[in-house]
């Protein structure tokens, strides 16, 4: 007999084939736009193709450059661009960021790595005089280009922060180790986007690529801080008061630490970039020519009192605490990293606070939701499909038919006290829930005893992981060549410190482990193992 779930798998891959068939034999094709040309450079002794769009008013020398953020993409900019060149009469360059050489092989991705193309591209096309433009991502490969990074045989004129980011203090979680190890989850991500769902080749016109993946985790900004400070030349940030993609903040540390700049801001969202350039460009169209007539401070004649409070330090406190977009994605990844390890989950949401960055009831939340999900989810697996599940795969890989008995007996003599304690004995819980469902226990008890559980453990589990994690944070800065094995080495430490060392502390833990060895003993050394001959 056909069931319903038979069909649906087929009609999935019926689509998934189908999905696979379409990008064979129609393979996604970069579009050309208007205008784009292109030029050879060497890196890394191989050449390098570097597409760019020009917009050209004159054979001038000067140029305005606008470098484009990775999410948003060039063609994102071309209605700025445009608009730059036909209203105020300007030559306009927008670059696109090469990924590969001319073999085919992959180049460099990191922020220094493309502004070294960027600057080879100006220099090509023998370009003196460059009032340049950054956004979103852009805006540090502005900054590194302006830090005195580039030839002299490019005259920087001025810098224009559009939307920028910067400092790594404000950047997602607010540490370069942290945000790496999570930007490399999107890799599995995409690749099963890519090949697991049927998107019939949406995917090759969606930004978040394995290139997008590949500029974010080589996207270290720990030396824009101390870039920002060598930057003389005048400096003007554009920021939309309503941009969703980059803080307000980012934009006002960026203006602190820059005394000669100007921070001008609309009512307005990060696309009114490309809805509405002319609101934008009328500030540029007001700075570049004040450039021309040095009606612009640098930075030896900024005032007095912006120096002074450039020199000061970061105030991690009242700006370090991340909100919004960035925490609701925090606290989702720590909900879907609870179906890889609960326990590790919570010691990853500890970490987290440990760094001020967030809150320790929203590591909470998101590690209860997961939880909750997932648990409550083997519960009714066992109780709408019985004991003939244990025989399917992959359940009959995972469980083991012994424990499965054992906690059957369990509920039999000491009913949902069972569901309590099995929070803290590790191993014991996804047999102890599907047995629940097995044996159809009352849900209404189930809930209640396991939400209890969840109430102690969850916050023990964070607040010791933040307590413990946060005088050892300091070895990721210390070595940050080794910052990613140090965080996991950190994460190792401190789930053993609770699986292991406290169990050690106390008769039960103790007998429980003995346990466990001769069990761990028994079964791969044999029933003899130590024994005298």
């Amino acid at each position: 007999m056909i069931k319903k779930w038979h069909i649906f798998v087929l009609f999935y891959f019926i689509l998934l084939g189908l999905s696979w068939l379409v990008q064979d034999r129609l393979p996604f094709v970069s579009k050309l736009f208007s205008g784009e040309e292109s030029v050879f450079i060497t890196y890394d002794e191989a050449t390098v193709p570097i597409n760019y769009i020009r917009f050209q008013t004159g054979n001038n020398n000067s140029e305005v450059v606008l470098l484009p953020d990775i999410y948003f993409g060039p063609e994102f900019l071309i209605p700025f661009g445009s608009h730059i060149h036909n209203e105020l009469k300007k030559n306009v360059i927008i670059p696109f960021y090469p990924e590969k050489n001319s073999m085919g092989r992959r180049i460099s991705h990191s922020i220094s790595g493309r502004a070294n193309f960027i600057d080879q591209l100006l220099d090509s096309l023998s370009i003196t005089e460059v009032d340049l433009i950054g956004h979103g991502y852009g805006g540090l490969v502005a900054i590194d280009l302006s830090s005195g990074n580039m030839k002299e045989s490019t005259k920087m004129r001025s810098l224009t922060l559009l939307s920028s980011l910067g400092v790594v203090e404000l950047q997602f979680l607010g540490n370069h180790t942290f945000n790496r190890a999570i930007y490399s989850f999107l890799y599995p991500i995409s690749w099963l986007y890519k090949w697991a769902v049927p998107h019939f080749g949406y995917f090759d016109l969606q930004p978040v690529k394995n290139s997008y993946i590949r500029a974010l985790r080589q996207k270290d900004q720990r030396p824009v801080r101390e870039q920002l400070e060598n930057i003389d030349i005048p400096v003007l940030i554009l920021h939309p008061l309503n941009d969703n993609i980059v803080s307000l903040s980012v934009a006002e540390e960026n203006h602190r630490l820059l005394p000669q700049s100007y921070l001008l801001t609309h009512e307005a969202s990060e696309h009114s970039i490309f809805k509405n350039p002319e609101k934008w460009a009328v500030h540029l169209h007001w700075f570049i020519e004040a450039v021309k007539t040095s009606d612009v401070n640098r930075r030896e004649n900024a005032h007095i009192l912006r120096i002074e409070l450039s020199n000061k330090e970061f105030d991690a406190a009242s700006m370090r605490s991340i909100g919004g977009t960035t925490l609701l994605i925090v606290v989702l990844l720590l909900a879907l990293f609870t179906l890889v390890s609960e326990d590790i989950a919570c010691i990853a949401g500890g970490i987290i606070v440990a760094t001020g960055v967030l809150p320790f009831w929203f590591a909470v939340f998101g590690c209860f939701i997961g939880i909750i999900i997932a648990n409550i989810g083997v519960y009714l697996i066992g109780r709408k499909a019985g004991s003939p599940i244990l025989d399917k795969k992959p359940v009959k890989w995972i469980i083991n038919p012994g424990d499965l008995k054992k906690a059957q007996n369990m509920f039999e003599m000491r009913g949902m006290e069972i569901i309590f304690v099995t929070r803290f004995i590790p191993g014991t819980r996804l047999p102890a829930y599907l047995a629940a469902g097995i044996l159809k226990t009352s849900f209404l008890q189930f809930l209640v005893y396991f939400l209890l559980s969840l109430v102690v453990w969850i916050p023990l589990m964070v607040g010791v992981s933040a307590l413990v994690g946060q005088p050892m944070l300091k070895y990721i800065e210390i070595y940050q060549d080794y910052a990613l094995w140090v965080f996991f080495i950190i994460i190792a430490f401190i789930y053993l410190l609770i699986r292991l060392f406290i169990p050690l502390a106390t008769v039960s833990g103790r007998r429980k482990l003995v346990v466990r060895w001769g069990r761990f003993r028994e079964k791969y050394f044999g029933a003899n193992f130590n024994r005298p001959l």
